[in-house]
């Protein structure tokens, strides 16, 4: 059994018809570029340093904690609980590995947030299995089994 995960549809949800549509779950941080490139989390806290230098040390924890799971942690056939306004509005099971949208994509597009004006171009592909329910939990990328008690702090 994989692990459960809570992820937000971008602001107030506005990514979730093309989460829903094309099958796929999705962050920002495009200017981070591909995460493929990161062999440790330490590496990729170094870029983020670099493309956003002076970010406020618990924002740049956060961040990079959330790429870095997004990318890492989370597996193949892991579960994941997609958000908006606090409330569930859908259940995936992951199905694919760790894709990033390049420019050129054509997908890349469906993944803009008009909110930040930016990309969300780090992808999983996801099969839906349900989409009821409510859940309140004011966290982006987060392994659910965390939320039952156990700290969400990274360290860097």
């Amino acid at each position: 059994m994989g692990s459960y995960w809570a992820l937000s549809a971008g602001k107030d949800g506005e990514l979730w018809s093309t989460f829903w549509l094309e099958r796929r779950i999705a962050i920002g941080w495009p200017a981070i570029g591909d995460l493929r490139r990161f062999a440790s989390r330490e590496e990729l806290a170094k870029e983020y340093e670099a493309v956003w230098p002076g970010s406020q040390p618990g924002q740049k924890r956060n961040n990079v904690g959330q790429l870095w799971r997004f990318y890492k942690e989370i597996q193949v056939d892991d579960t994941v609980f997609v958000r908006s306004h606090g409330m569930l509005i859908g259940i995936a099971r992951v199905t694919g590995e760790y894709e990033f949208l390049q420019n050129s994509n054509l997908l890349r597009e469906k993944f803009h947030s008009n909110f930040f004006d930016d990309d969300y171009p780090h992808v999983r592909r996801v099969n839906w299995i349900s989409l009821s329910g409510a859940m309140k939990q004011p966290l982006t990328v987060t392994k659910v089994t965390e939320m039952a008690g156990q700290s969400t702090e990274d360290e860097d």
